[in-house]
């Protein structure tokens, strides 16, 4: 299950193999849960799920270039970000966010890679578009 701090508004995730963005989160008292509001990104239709049935969409180049990053020319594992300054190095294990010479995190997850991104880039969003 995914940590509720994890959650941000923007992110995209899988629910039922379907891929989704959050549009909300919400505390529910009663239960000790949150509530997550999410839109389907292939339908657009509005659902509001607990968090235990939210997945992670693993992070692959498949998902890096839906992320509008480009493959270097010189290594096929390293990846540039939209504004060509931040990269992210990708293998079986996983990737490493990085700016140039150095490594920042390691990351596993397409949501890990947003909430770093609109962090580091001062509120820059990554335009996630799955097909």
């Amino acid at each position: 299950m995914i940590d509720a701090k994890d959650f941000r508004i923007g992110n995209c995730f899988f629910y039922l193999k379907e891929q989704c963005i959050v549009t909300g989160i919400k505390y529910e008292p009663v239960i000790k849960k949150y509530r997550v509001y999410l839109k389907s990104l292939e339908t657009g239709l509005e659902i509001g799920k607990m968090q235990q049935w939210i997945e992670p969409i693993p992070l692959t180049p498949d998902v890096l270039k839906k992320c509008g990053f480009k493959v270097d020319l010189f290594s096929a594992n390293l990846y540039h970000a939209p504004d060509d300054y931040w990269q992210v190095y990708i293998d079986d294990t996983g990737g490493v966010f990085r700016m140039p010479g150095t490594s920042l995190a390691k990351i596993k997850y397409l949501h890990q890679l947003q909430n770093l991104y609109f962090f580091i880039s001062g509120g820059t969003e990554i335009n996630y578009k799955p097909n």
